[in-house]
C-alpha cells in the first residue's frame, strides 16, 4: 500500500505529501461543473467526515491523469483511486446498462437512475461492473437538441445536418432521424461548434454551461433523445486496502443514496440551465410538438429492437427497466 502511495506521488506532481488512507478522486469533467461543487465535493466530506479520521480523499479536475475516454481504465490500472465518467465514453463494455439511453424511456434523471440501481441490486446488470466497485449510477436528464444556426423543428430539417453525438446510442439515434452523426467529447465541442465541424451537439442540458455551449448554440429543443450514464466508482484492491473505517463510510454514503443525489442534482441542474440561457436575447428554447414527438419515437423503433437483438438477455433488461420506471412513476 506505501509503495503504491509513493507510486502516486510521482505521478501526479502534487504539493501535499501522500500518506496511508489517502485516496485521488479524478474527473475528466470541467472543474466548475456544477457536479463537483454541487453533489461530489459535499459527498467526500461526508466519507471524510464520518471515516473517524482514517480516510483523506484529494481531488483533481480535468486531470492529467485521465480524460473521459482513458479515465475508466486509469482506474482500472491503479493510477487513479476513485472517478466519475459517463458510460458512453468507455465504450462497448456496459451494453445491459445502456438500456437508460435509449430515447423516449424516462422522463426525468430521477426515475431512470433509481430504475438502473435496482437492475444492479437485482443482478441483472451487475455483471457489467465486476471489474470496479460501483459507488454511484445515475442518468442525466434527456439530451436535448442545441443548434448553432438553424433550428430543427421536424424531421425533414435533419437533412444535410452534421450532430455531435456521443456513444453509439446516440450516433444511431440521430442517423436514423435524418442527421449525420460526429462523435466527439463534451471538451471538443465547442471548438467543433466553432469551426464548423458539426452545426449542433445532442447534450444534456447540465453540460451547457459547464463547455459554455451558450456561447455558440442558439437553438434548443427539448426532446425525450436519450440520456447520458454516469457512474461514479472506484479501484476495488484500493478500497480493500482501506481501514474499516474508511470502508464503512465510503458504503454508508454510496449506492442507491448517492444515485438519487446525483440525479436529482442533473435534473435540477438541467431546469436551472434551461431557465437562465432561456432567458437570455438571441436564444430559443422550446419542447418538441407532441404530434411530431410521435414521428420520431415510430421513426426510432428499428434503434430499439435493434439494441434488443444486439444485447445479451436484451428483451428482460429492457422489460425489468420499463417496469422499475412504471412503479416510480405509479408511486410504488
Amino acid at each position: 500500500m506505501l509503495g503504491r502511495f509513493l507510486a502516486l506521488c510521482a505521478v501526479i506532481f502534487v504539493v501535499l505529501p501522500c500518506t496511508a488512507g489517502t485516496l485521488n478522486f479524478a474527473s475528466p469533467a470541467a472543474p466548475g461543473h456544477a457536479l463537483h461543487t454541487e453533489v461530489i465535493e459535499p459527498w467526500i466530506e461526508q466519507i471524510m467526515s464520518n471515516s473517524e479520521g482514517t480516510l483523506e480523499i484529494r481531488t483533481f479536475y480535468a486531470s492529467p491523469l485521465g480524460n473521459h475516454n482513458n479515465i475508466y481504465d486509469r482506474v482500472l490500472d491503479d493510477v487513479v483511486d476513485i472517478s466519475f465518467t459517463t458510460l458512453a465514453s468507455v465504450g462497448g463494455q456496459f451494453e445491459k446498462t445502456d438500456v437508460a439511453a435509449l430515447p423516449f424511456e424516462t422522463q426525468s434523471a430521477l426515475e431512470g437512475s433509481v430504475a438502473l440501481w435496482n437492475l444492479y441490486e437485482q443482478g441483472i446488470i451487475s455483471d457489467e461492473f465486476d471489474r470496479i466497485k460501483l459507488l454511484g449510477l445515475f442518468m442525466f436528464p434527456n439530451s436535448a437538441l442545441h443548434m448553432s444556426e438553424h433550428a430543427i423543428h421536424r424531421l425533414e430539417d435533419f437533412k444535410g445536418v452534421k450532430i455531435r453525438t456521443a456513444g453509439k446510442i446516440q450516433s444511431e439515434t440521430i442517423a436514423l432521424l435524418g442527421g449525420s452523426p460526429v462523435t466527439a467529447a463534451p471538451s471538443d465541442i465547442y471548438q467543433g461548434l466553432n469551426r464548423g465541424v458539426f452545426d449542433g451537439a445532442v447534450i444534456p442540458w447540465t453540460g451547457v454551461p459547464p463547455y459554455k455551449l451558450q456561447e455558440v448554440t442558439y437553438f434548443h429543443l427539448n426532446a425525450p433523445l436519450g440520456s447520458a450514464v454516469g457512474m461514479v466508482f472506484m479501484n476495488q484492491n484500493a478500497f480493500d486496502s482501506l481501514p474499516l473505517a474508511a470502508q464503512r463510510a465510503i458504503d454508508d454514503s454510496s449506492g442507491l443514496s448517492l444515485s438519487m443525489w446525483l440525479s436529482r442534482h442533473t435534473d435540477y441542474d438541467a431546469n436551472r440551465a434551461i431557465k437562465e440561457i432561456g432567458g437570455q436575447p438571441g436564444h430559443f428554447v422550446w419542447d418538441i410538438e407532441q404530434e411530431e414527438a410521435e414521428r420520431w419515437e415510430a421513426r426510432l423503433q428499428t434503434l430499439v429492437e435493434d439494441w434488443v437483438d444486439r444485447t445479451p438477455g436484451g428483451k428482460e433488461v429492457l422489460e425489468a427497466f420499463r417496469y422499475e420506471v412504471s412503479k416510480l412513476r405509479a408511486g410504488e
